[in-house]
């Protein structure tokens, strides 16, 4: 059940970044569209912010995923003995 429950979050990791950075994409560009500057330079800074916290927040949690796989892998090595 645990492996089920890892993989099912190293899933849902992986879209909530691509919703970040989505979602992050946009609000720049309506902000920098605002600021009277093309609405491509929007899309794009806010990309490119959008993958920093993605990876910022995302990152931690897929740290903790390969944590738990390592560890899942070494105690597998143990109950051979």
């Amino acid at each position: 059940m645990n492996r089920l429950l890892a993989t099912v979050l190293d899933f849902w990791n992986l879209f909530l970044a691509f919703v970040i950075i989505i979602v992050t994409s946009s609000l720049v560009e309506r902000y920098i569209v605002s600021a009277k500057f093309p609405s491509f330079v929007g899309y794009v800074l806010g990309a490119g912010l959008g993958v920093v916290v993605a990876a910022t927040i995302c990152g931690v949690i897929a740290l903790l995923i390969l944590i738990e796989q390592h560890l899942r892998v070494l105690t597998s090595g143990l109950d051979r003995d």
